[in-house]
């Protein structure tokens, strides 16, 4: 799901961002708060990120500072996996990946009575070029969401919330009900339009 809430705020602030609440003038977007990411009110603790890697067995291994970002991300050996994580785990996981070209921090993920799942935090514009070409995307690819990230002033919040399934290595369902960027609610329309694209940028990253 990060990286289906990257893609989306990447193609869609065009549409989404105007005036200084929406982040154009970095001060008034400070007062307004519209720059901090939404609070879900999920707190963890070492504990809940040794619960996760102790379940799924993940190890990580430094690689030379100077690693470019298409061969930054290496994996070795397999492991099948069978188990259910909670909302402080995943949220424990996504802050203290230890990968520099990682454009979302502050994260936060919930797990709602419903069903649904919500995810907040913050995007930095100038590591997300080289999180792309990590991902694998075409040159064209990059130099069209780099042009659109340009548009956007500082480093915008980020909110989605909706359902979502992974079934071997594929998005069976994608149901985005709601998603915020810079505090701006993205129209439905526009979600719709990107879905596909969004949908083929988390599959190539949970195939490399």
């Amino acid at each position: 799901m990060k990286t289906l809430l990257i893609a989306v705020a990447v193609l869609v602030v065009v549409a989404v961002l105007a005036g200084g609440y929406f982040g154009f003038v970095p001060s008034v977007s400070s007062i307004f708060g519209s720059n901090r990411p939404r609070d879900l009110g999920v707190r963890y603790t070492q504990a809940d990120l040794q619960s996760l890697r102790g379940k799924t067995g993940t190890q990580y291994q430094s690689l030379p500072a100077d690693t470019p970002p298409e061969t930054s991300r290496r994996y070795s050996g397999e492991r099948p996996i069978t188990a259910s994580f909670t909302d402080r785990e995943l949220t424990a996981e996504l802050n203290s990946v230890p990968w520099k070209y990682d454009p979302l921090v502050d994260a936060q993920v919930k797990f709602d009575a419903d069903g649904t799942a919500e995810l907040s935090g913050r995007m930095l514009k100038n590591k997300v070029p080289d999180y792309m070409r990590a991902m694998g995307l075409t040159p064209a690819e990059i130099h069209l969401m780099s042009d659109q990230l340009n548009i956007i002033p500082g480093d915008p919040s980020i909110y989605a919330k909706g359902r979502f399934e992974i079934t071997g290595n594929r998005v069976t369902l994608l149901d985005i009900q709601t998603l915020e960027v810079g505090g701006i609610a993205v129209p439905e329309s526009v979600r719709r339009e990107g879905r596909s694209t969004f949908i083929a940028l988390a599959e190539r990253r949970m195939r490399t």
